[in-house]
């Protein structure tokens, strides 16, 4: 009697078309024991696996690429799935994520702004490499700005 091919993994990320910096993530079926991440032909990753659910960094091809995912499980079966037009970007691109945190002069000229535009406006902005950020708001209904933190 042989034993059934496993499914595949399921990959949460990446999905095809988006920009990735290496993460790899998903599930594999029970019993799975080691995980292989190709891309272009190249072996990036092949690791045990202690758990179903995987995180994996890995450097990918600066380029759009076919990345393979390939699970093993302990009879030696294997299961893969292929996340085709991934697009590779360095690990030095990777964002940061900052913790959002008010200016207030730009609060002032957000609200300035929001208050001058028309009958009612919106703003929200954040530089995303600082985290400072402000929003504005104006109903001329109300009568009344509202402004508030940027977190």
């Amino acid at each position: 009697m042989t034993a059934a091919t496993p499914p595949p993994p399921a990959i949460e990320q990446p999905a095809p078309y988006e920009l990735s910096y290496g993460f790899v993530s998903g599930t594999a079926a029970s019993g799975t024991t080691h995980i292989v991440v190709r891309a272009g032909g190249k072996t990036l990753a092949s690791l045990p696996l202690r758990q179903r659910h995987f995180q994996l960094r890995v450097d990918l091809p600066l380029t759009e690429t076919t990345l393979r995912v390939t699970t093993i499980g302990a009879n030696g079966l294997r299961a893969s799935v292929v996340v085709p037009h991934v697009l590779g970007a360095s690990r030095a691109a990777t964002p940061l994520a900052r913790a959002p945190r008010e200016d207030p002069v730009l609060q002032r000229t957000l609200t300035r702004l929001a208050t001058a535009f028309g009958p009612t406006s919106g703003i929200y902005v954040q530089n995303l490499a600082t985290g400072a950020g402000a929003n504005a708001g104006w109903s001329r209904d109300t009568t009344t700005a509202a402004q508030g933190r940027s977190g």
